[in-house]
């Protein structure tokens, strides 16, 4: 039968352990924000580049929008 001190201690060890894989498992999600590119180049119907064409794009999940105004290259 075991006694308290190590039924304390079996059960303290556990939730360290719970709470050290939580956190690791974690980080990676956090590092995934704010590391997405998007590219392309902004055109009229006739094919030729936009300069200074404001782009903005917005997540309706995350809540977050960023704008940009386009080079000279339409880019």
């Amino acid at each position: 039968m075991m006694t308290l001190r190590l039924r304390i201690g079996l059960v303290f060890a556990g939730l360290i352990a719970f709470v050290v894989i939580l956190t690791g498992s974690c980080q990676p999600l956090r590092a995934q924000v704010g590391t997405a590119s998007l590219g392309g180049t902004v055109t009229d119907p006739s094919g030729a580049a936009i300069p200074s064409a404001g782009v903005a794009l917005e997540s309706m999940t995350r809540k977050a929008a960023r704008q940009t105004v386009t080079d000279p290259a339409g880019s």
